[in-house]
């Protein structure tokens, strides 16, 4: 099966959704907190999947035109 650009769209708005999610939890926790802290490193993970993929997009996008 043939990964396309719209499949990595996909993954990308999951990731986004998943950074929104930890973001919202965030907010709602108490201040210094080990919770807090996890979601943090969570939310740092996460963004680094979404800036892999967005490249990974740009580049099937090219390679789709």
């Amino acid at each position: 099966m043939t990964t396309t650009s719209c499949d990595i769209a996909r993954s990308i708005e999951a990731t986004a959704r998943e950074i929104q999610s930890a973001m919202v939890t965030y907010a709602r926790c108490p201040m210094g907190g080990r919770v807090r802290q996890d979601l943090i490193l969570a939310i740092d993970q996460l963004h680094e999947r979404l800036s892999h993929l967005i490249v990974i997009l740009v580049r099937k996008h090219k390679e789709e035109r």
